[in-house]
């Protein structure tokens, strides 16, 4: 035996996953490590408790997508989109008529600003033609 003391022995641990006993270096157990028997497992565990709201980098759930609209965390609403978002325009008009939009439905910004979401900037069209008609003019 070397420096260090007992550096050359592992240890018995139970995952605290699957309950499975594995071996494992002290020095990884002396810095937090350790406590599941696989990747597998410790990732089942991280994805269960860091989700949403209870995720490091948790950022209130408002995002700015590449195209300048704003998009909020709604994991319960119908129309949701990738990542669980629902644009933010569409969702002031929402709440503003009282009922979900139609997917078909559109909202423009008066100004042309993508990111100012007040009621008073904002425009419903049944459909997006309706829509392409308001942009070319009524021709």
């Amino acid at each position: 035996m070397g420096r260090g003391g007992n550096k050359g022995i592992k240890v018995e641990r139970v995952c605290e996953k699957c309950k499975k006993h594995f071996w494992v270096w002290p020095s990884r157990i002396k810095r937090g490590r350790s406590k599941y028997c696989s990747r597998k497992c410790q990732n089942e565990i991280f994805a269960k408790k860091c989700h949403g709201e209870t995720h490091p980098r948790w950022k209130g759930g408002v995002k700015t997508q590449t195209d300048g609209y704003v998009a909020v965390y709604c994991p319960n609403h119908p129309y949701k989109q990738s990542e669980n978002r629902v644009r933010e325009h569409r969702l002031v008009m929402e709440k503003h008529l009282g009922r979900y939009l139609k997917q078909k439905e559109v909202v423009h910004h008066i100004n042309g600003i993508r990111n100012d979401n007040g009621i008073s900037n904002l425009m419903l069209f049944n459909s997006r033609s309706e829509h392409q008609v308001f942009h070319m003019g009524g021709k």
